[in-house]
């Protein structure tokens, strides 16, 4: 299958590229087009030769971010308008890796990191990260979320926040219209002062 050997060839290149501390950024598209127009145009199949060549440091390529989609690589040095602000990225994790997770904040892919200072790897998928993958987690990543059964259960999981979202504003908007129903003789209800009106709630950032 074309994407699965697409696969074996980035993890090839990653590993290698992470052994001689060659930095690199891969966005691999899945629902969303990552590539605009904004690098330089490439269209050819996803070969760790050709990955390699272009992150090799003093090609004019390497130091944008490549773009593939499918089995195929479409894009290279794309630059991004954007880089990830979250907080919470370590400050050894440096622009390469904040233009990455930026890229999965904003458009459904997934983003391989390789740091040229410990030649560490990082994925990033939907704003979210993990670091020091070797290449037999990678490969699960990478078969489960472009070819397995991730996105489906990703998207499952989010519907049920939200169907528990919209029932708690429900119920909440219920209770608020209660309080606003009018007595006898056209007089708005006075509320018992023993029992305190419930205060508004607030959804916690995850």
């Amino acid at each position: 299958e074309p994407l699965r050997h697409a696969i074996d060839e980035v993890i090839t290149a990653v590993q290698q590229m992470a052994r001689e501390r060659i930095g690199a950024l891969i966005v691999w598209e899945r629902q969303d087009v990552v590539a605009e127009g904004h690098g330089i145009e490439v269209q050819a199949a996803v070969s760790a030769p050709l990955l390699r060549t272009i992150f090799y440091p003093g090609s004019p390529l390497h130091d944008g971010a490549v773009i593939l989609r499918g089995d195929q690589i479409v894009e290279a040095a794309v630059y991004f308008s954007e880089i990830s602000q979250n907080p919470t990225i370590p400050e050894t994790m440096h622009t390469r890796h904040r233009a990455g997770i930026g890229a999965t904040e904003n458009a459904d892919c997934i983003a391989i990191i390789v740091s040229e200072e410990s030649g560490q790897i990082t994925v990033a998928v939907d704003g979210t990260w993990t670091q020091g993958v070797d290449s037999e987690h990678l490969r699960r990543l990478l078969t489960d979320l472009l070819v397995g059964e991730a996105r489906p259960r990703l998207l499952k999981q989010m519907e049920r926040a939200f169907t528990g979202m919209r029932r708690a504003s429900s119920k909440q908007s219920a209770s608020q219209r209660d309080e606003g129903v009018m007595a006898e003789g056209g007089h708005p209800r006075e509320s018992n002062p023993a029992q305190p009106k419930p205060s508004g709630g607030h959804i916690q950032s995850q």
